[in-house]
């Protein structure tokens, strides 16, 4: 059994971040590289950087499964439809059977832009796979999980992937033959890896100071959805609770004028922000109803 986990696919972060989508779909020669040289691949965060909507056709244009057990699809069909999206596969090589089985973290939910994909718990997905599975196929790799879904054991006979395994000569040559496309791809400055245009929501004060509570609730784990801001003046006292951090927060509201002024409750405020954190990347599900202008 082996269990494949991606936290991102070099490949396809590489074309999201340098040119979008549409040079995936274009330049089929990258699509021949994965579809000729991989039996199966997963999903990480940044396949999401699209939305779903940038996900689908991703998915329908490769011939390799993409394996995922832990996806709760009932609200997204367009993803719960495709055949080529899997939970496991089980696949042959010198007469030996082998599972392969596929997950996102959960945390994908808020590491990825706002949609409506759910995630199960990994190692719940994981068990009931392995068990539907067990009776087909030869383990490589035993996993024991304690009551946490820590991994207390581990047996199996694992091939690490170094400099000693002998490269694959047909992917070498398809390589070389592309090597001055994929170079002239390689130094393309990215500024910012997130793609999309800017937001303006308009919200109340009680949902700002929600939104800068967010930000630092989990300082500690240098989580990426702590906020650059500017227009704002906010004190933050990390000793106090999750929740009850911001101290003191002033900005200008809609009817204020230009002074900056204690956030309150009720006033209005205007607020520019990514597409990425408006359409609740990092976890800002407050933003899911707002009003939203999306400048041009």
């Amino acid at each position: 059994m082996i269990i494949l986990f991606s936290t991102a696919n070099f490949l396809k972060n590489l074309l999201f971040k340098v040119t979008g989508f549409q040079l995936f779909i274009n330049n089929n020669y990258i699509l021949t590289l994965i579809n000729t040289n991989c039996y199966f691949q997963s999903l990480g965060n940044h396949e999401f950087d699209q939305y779903v909507e940038g996900l689908v056709p991703f998915i329908k244009n490769l011939t390799a499964p993409v394996l995922a057990a832990n996806l709760v699809l009932d609200k997204v069909p367009s993803l719960q439809n495709l055949e080529n999206l899997k939970k496991s596969i089980i696949i042959e090589i010198d007469k030996v059977k082998i599972g392969i089985i596929g997950y996102l973290t959960p945390e994908t939910k808020t590491l990825a832009p706002g949609n409506d994909v759910e995630y199960e718990d990994e190692v719940v997905a994981l068990r009931r796979e392995v068990q539907k599975s067990e009776n087909k196929m030869l383990t490589l790799l035993h996993l024991v999980f304690d009551s946490n879904g820590e991994i207390t054991q581990c047996d199996g006979a694992p091939i690490l992937l170094n400099k000693d395994i002998t490269e694959d000569d047909d992917l070498v040559h398809m390589l070389e033959a592309h090597s001055d496309e994929m170079n002239k791809l390689m130094k393309v400055v990215v500024a910012y890896y997130r793609t999309g245009t800017l937001h303006i929501l308009t919200m109340n004060g009680t949902v700002l100071k929600e939104t800068l509570e967010h930000s630092v609730s989990q300082w500690s784990d240098k989580k990426g959805k702590f906020l650059q801001v500017s227009g704002i003046e906010v004190v933050y006292d990390l000793a106090k609770p999750v929740g009850n951090r911001v101290v003191q927060a002033k900005a200008v509201c809609s009817q204020c004028g230009h002074a900056m002024r204690d956030v309150n409750n009720d006033d209005e405020y205007k607020v520019i922000m990514p597409e990425f954190i408006a359409k609740q990347g990092d976890g800002y599900e407050m933003f899911a109803n707002l009003p939203k202008t999306v400048l041009p």
